[in-house]
């Protein structure tokens, strides 16, 4: 199998949420149809709880508002007024009949229960000081998984090497926008996710591609379109700046954007874990 490792040069373009969707929708295609959620997906009976199911972004605001509501009612003096707001909570969520009003209600109750409203379209892009760093991310890679990376990263070592990346780069760490609730969160470090990558099953092709003080990737899968992810360093942290898509690199601009390029490169890294990690 061959991996080719260049530089390229790229053309910054415009914002590309419609590109970014499209290549997201071609990705999970071929993987699970429904996304965890606090309840029984094969048992849902209705707009609101089918479109939780089927919407990561969603997925993950139910999952947090479930561990939050169950850790107040465990917690609160008065836990019976705590299921009957959530009842009613749950009467005015099930009125919903498109997405954007599930996403509002949920926000909405979220910042209720005392967690962080999300933020679903900002103004400006992220900078490093707005990164959370909590003492254990419920977004970060659970141990196994640091460990099968860091057992590849030895097998894949040359590979790695001959894209060209500074050592600072590859020893810097991935943050990257798990949900729509939170801030960036910390994932693996780039060497690591290279080497995971390097280990996908249906890997064609790895590239190095920079455009400016920008520098990524190209992946190349069996028939899949080649795929790209230009990254901004700051300090020792990565944080996905761009995507690559026929040789134009679309800026990241909103929180959406970064969620969904969020989980297109943690799908790559998850298809190359070994089996039962």
């Amino acid at each position: 199998m061959n991996y080719r490792a260049q530089s390229s040069s790229l053309v910054l373009r415009a914002p590309f949420h419609a590109d970014v969707r499209l290549l997201f929708a071609l990705l999970v295609a071929f993987s699970a149809s429904t996304w965890a959620a606090s309840f029984d997906c094969v048992r849902a009976s209705n707009f609101a709880e089918r479109t939780v199911c089927s919407e990561r972004d969603l997925s993950e605001m139910d999952d947090l508002l479930a561990q939050t509501y169950k850790n107040l009612v465990t917690t609160s003096q008065n836990a019976e007024a705590v299921r009957s707001q959530q009842r009613t909570w749950l009467a005015t969520r099930n009125k919903c009949t498109d997405v954007e009003c599930l996403r509002r209600v949920y926000a909405s109750r979220l910042a209720a229960l005392g967690t962080p409203k999300p933020d679903i379209a900002p103004e400006r892009p992220f900078v490093s000081s707005q990164v959370q760093r909590p003492a254990a991310s419920r977004s970060a890679p659970p141990p196994s998984k640091n460990v099968a990376a860091k057992n590849l990263l030895t097998k894949h070592t040359a590979r790695i090497a001959a894209l060209g990346f500074s050592t600072k780069l590859l020893k810097s760490t991935l943050y990257l926008q798990t949900d729509l609730v939170n801030r960036p969160q910390e994932f693996i470090s780039f060497e690591h996710w290279l080497a995971l990558v390097f280990e996908h099953p249906e890997l064609v092709r790895v590239t190095a591609i920079r455009s400016g003080k920008f520098e990524g990737v190209v992946v190349k899968l069996k028939a899949v379109q080649s795929q790209g992810f230009l990254f901004r360093f700051e300090d020792g942290e990565l944080f996905p700046s761009h995507f690559v898509k026929d040789e134009e690199a679309l800026p990241i601009e909103t929180r959406d954007d970064a969620f969904l390029v969020a989980m297109a490169i943690m799908q790559i890294a998850e298809a190359g874990l070994p089996a039962g990690k």
